[in-house]
């Protein structure tokens, strides 16, 4: 019988083929090498299985989900096929750097047994510019509370998580239409402690078809978000209001505007909102009126 890998990387996947082999071969070039790689084909109807069949690595797992499920549920597959003690993920649009698994091994080894999760510092590529994101205060572990309620750094690709952690919080939440990660983090920070390494770990390249940039599924994920972590995010009003404004302006966009006008003054009667972002999320609606162009992120609206 075979023994169990050290680490399971759960990487889900739907309709990438053609970009799905170099996320996949940077999980197996990591320069730690007792791992398995479970990729959860969500339903693809590309050639997806064909592409992985290329790939000869016995540490490499196809499981095959007949109908599209969605992120959440696929990552929930992947995780009970684990037999790893830790578990990480990819996207299939993102690119892991070579030491990333062993930097926070060595990291989770370092805190243990206090620190349940580690996550790190990545790029965004943006064609011929790129964004480093950057948590501070997760690597210094000390006062983590605001980064997290920023989101950023709550990324699945990024993060190393204990297996019994996850057991606990019962995963994935499957009725989240798309931030399921956010919230998972959110979750696991009541838990247990975190930390980052203070270094980069992925480079995001960000297809056009990511659930995050979806307004229609964005939209019911944030303000289910702001129910469910409210007490958090208002302790930050700043940030609670901005959270407010985006979704005032996403309920525009979707033609809904009692909802839209609900989280306006829910921004207004928090006090949070500070004049420039009044007048970005302003400047955003007017133009959206006037001319039905889409500014969304609106530049000025995260104000701190």
């Amino acid at each position: 019988m075979m023994s169990s890998p050290q680490i399971s990387v759960v990487l889900p996947t739907h309709n990438r083929a053609g970009i799905l082999g170099r996320a996949v071969t940077s999980v197996l070039d990591q320069t730690f090498s007792d791992l398995e790689l479970i990729v959860v084909d969500d339903g693809s109807t590309d050639d997806t299985h064909a592409v992985l069949n290329t790939i000869q690595d016995p540490r490499l797992v196809y499981v095959r989900l007949e109908e599209r499920r969605g992120a959440a549920r696929a990552r929930n597959a992947g995780i009970r096929r684990a037999r790893g003690a830790f578990i990480a993920f990819q996207d299939s649009d993102d690119e892991w750097l070579p030491s990333k698994v062993e930097d926070q091994l060595a990291l989770l080894a370092e805190h243990a047994p206090s620190v349940g999760a580690v996550g790190g510092r990545y790029c965004i590529d943006g064609g011929q510019m790129s964004n480093q994101v950057i948590a501070p205060h997760l690597e210094a572990g000390e006062d983590y509370e605001r980064e997290l309620l920023e989101g950023p750094c709550c990324i699945t690709p990024v993060w190393l998580i204990r297996r019994t952690l996850l057991d606990e919080l019962q995963l994935f939440d499957e009725q989240m239409p798309c931030l399921e990660d956010w919230d998972l983090m959110l979750r696991l920070s009541q838990r247990t402690s975190m930390r980052a390494v203070p270094r980069d770990v992925l480079i995001k390249r960000g297809a056009a078809d990511s659930l995050g940039a979806d307004v229609e599924r964005r939209a019911p994920a944030m303000a289910e978000l702001l129910r469910r972590h409210g007490t958090r995010f208002l302790a930050y009003p700043r940030r609670h209001a901005s959270y407010c404004l985006e979704l005032a302006y996403l309920y525009l966009l979707l033609g809904q505007p009692a909802r839209s006008l609900r989280f306006a003054l829910r921004a207004l009667r928090r006090r949070g909102a500070t004049r420039k972002m009044l007048v970005a999320f302003a400047r955003a609606c007017i133009h959206f009126q006037r001319h039905g162009h889409r500014a969304w992120p609106i530049p000025g609206l995260a104000d701190e």
